[in-house]
């Protein structure tokens, strides 16, 4: 038999085929950048057929990188596909080759990246794709349920949830149908004891939401009591934190993408919130913590003037103190608190003195911590809300910490919002600049004097004696 013709042009790209392969992720992309502008070019150059057989070829030893056992080839590979997705997907046997390739993955990879990859390219083509994507959809969406509805398939949720989340992102009209069955088997994974799986079906979730705010009222409240009605019930399992956790990240997207219903649940999802806080169970485990912190200012916004009244001071004690026992809650705990004060306003100058002086130390721990960026955030917030009576008192305190550490612009940005809340100090700022931008210029200064007097001593004369 005669061995098959090789494909012009094809030998050519054995260098970007090797770089997809890559450790190096910045390498992998570029080389999947270079590969779909070589696919782009020829697509518009070669006549159809030639196309046709040369885009095979390309698509087949990619698809051969993701069957193989290189963990960076998969990625490499899936990559590679993600960026052609507009290209492969007016060919349908391209598309089911790939649509089974992916499939091959979801159901034996243990690898999130190599997860994540695989399901924002299939995500892609399908929203690129044609009537068979329909197809594509619907078995999928079917396989990822059946992995949700069956505890012996408990290491598919990962997928599961990718999948979902990526249908509804990418293809919200042919997912709408599927809705209602998606808001039964979400919580199997809200629920799962695995962090990364809860945080991905959140997102999935999330996504859900989108198209649910584009359909009729009716319909959309029914599932957002739906949804709120079945957190309630897990926030109050106090023997599953994990569900615990999975129900409050619900509220947590109630709250940003139904605020009109979730004003109505108000006092009920603030007194639910609270008693997580109170309940030791339930607060021993962090990310239960983090997912209150992240919830407070949430609340705030939906009802400043109740939340001021009822649940700000124990929401901003509850804060202060996860801020002061856990280094690692800092970031969190900066950020929630700088919401609060844009939320609540003036309503947050009772507890002013105790937060600045929590910003003035993050700002001093730069060395040693994380914390000092998001010292910087939460006192730029803090400066948006307030005015200058209530900050004046505060603000040389803030500028002589923030000057502890180089200049960058997070700095520059925080110090205009200080200025600009407190005009008077603006003079006393650009002192302060000046004398940081000459420490700065100084050493190079020096070093320009250092060369230009050694090329004095080292160049030959240039005049002559009479």
């Amino acid at each position: 038999a005669k061995a098959p013709r090789p494909v012009e042009g094809l030998d050519e790209l054995d260098g970007l085929f090797a770089s997809l392969a890559s450790k190096s992720r910045d390498i992998r992309t570029t080389a999947a950048e270079h590969l779909c502008t070589i696919m782009e070019k020829r697509s518009r150059k070669l006549p159809a057929a030639k196309f046709e057989k040369f885009s095979s070829a390309v698509t087949g030893r990619i698809i051969d990188m993701i069957n193989g056992s290189s963990s960076n080839g998969k990625m490499g590979g899936i990559i590679a596909i993600g960026m052609m997705t507009e290209i492969l997907s007016a060919r349908e046997k391209m598309v089911v080759r790939i649509a089974t390739c992916f499939h091959r993955i979801f159901e034996q990879s243990t690898d999130p990246n190599v997860l994540e990859l695989a399901a924002r390219a299939l995500g892609h083509l399908t929203r690129h794709g044609s009537g068979l994507c329909v197809e594509i959809v619907n078995d999928e969406v079917g396989v990822a349920f059946r992995w949700l509805g069956n505890a012996k398939f408990a290491e598919r949720r990962l997928p599961a949830v990718l999948l979902l989340r990526e249908f509804a992102r990418n293809t919200p009209t042919l997912f709408n149908i599927h809705v209602q069955k998606f808001l039964t088997h979400v919580w199997v994974a809200l629920g799962d004891r695995s962090e990364a799986v809860r945080y991905r079906a959140r997102e999935a979730l999330s996504a859900c939401m989108d198209d649910i705010a584009k359909r009729k009222l009716r319909w959309r409240q029914q599932c957002y009591e739906r949804i709120y009605e079945t957190a309630r019930g897990g926030m109050l399992k106090f023997d599953r934190s994990s569900l615990t956790h999975g129900s409050l990240l619900a509220v947590g997207e109630l709250l940003d993408k139904a605020r009109e219903f979730m004003v109505k649940q108000f006092t009920d999802t603030a007194e639910l919130v609270l008693r997580t806080v109170n309940h030791a169970s339930a607060s021993k485990h962090q990310y239960i913590r983090h997912a209150v912190i992240h919830l407070l200012p949430r609340l705030a916004l939906i009802s400043p003037n109740r939340f001021s009244k009822q649940y700000l001071r124990t929401g901003v004690e509850y804060v202060i103190a996860s801020l002061r026992n856990n280094t690692a809650a800092r970031p969190v705990c900066f950020r929630s608190l700088g919401m609060l004060a844009k939320a609540v306003g003036p309503e947050i100058v009772p507890f002013l003195g105790t937060i600045i002086s929590l910003i003035t130390e993050g700002l001093q721990l730069r060395s040693k911590s994380q914390s000092w960026e998001s010292a910087l955030t939460c006192l730029t917030m803090v400066a948006q809300s307030l005015g200058a009576t209530e900050l004046d008192e505060y603000a040389d305190e803030l500028i002589d910490s923030m000057f502890l550490n180089e200049l960058n612009k997070q700095m520059v940005d925080a110090l205009a919002q200080l200025v600009k809340t407190t005009p008077h100090k603006l003079l006393r700022v650009q002192d302060r600049l000046l004398l940081c931008i000459s420490d700065i210029l100084a050493p190079r200064a020096t070093m320009l004097q250092s060369k230009e007097k050694k090329n004095i001593y080292e160049s030959p004369a240039t005049f002559t004696l009479n």
